[in-house]
């Protein structure tokens, strides 16, 4: 048996390759309904660059140097 024999024999052919029923509406629905969801560290991080930007204003233009 050459190489491509022993392939066929060892990989049967793949049956019923088409999904059982459409999948876009499921997708389409989860795509819509799909919101940003902000965790709550990243909203205290937000807070505590704009306290600080607060407190020392000059340190502001360091940070935006920094981004």
């Amino acid at each position: 048996m050459n190489e491509e024999q022993l392939l066929k024999a060892a990989l049967p052919p793949v049956k019923d390759l088409e999904p059982g029923r459409d999948l876009w509406p499921a997708m389409r629905r989860k795509i819509d309904e799909q919101t940003i969801r902000v965790p709550i560290w990243d909203w205290a991080l937000i807070a505590a660059v704009l306290a600080w930007i607060a407190i020392f204003p000059q340190s502001a233009l360091a940070l935006f140097y920094h981004l």
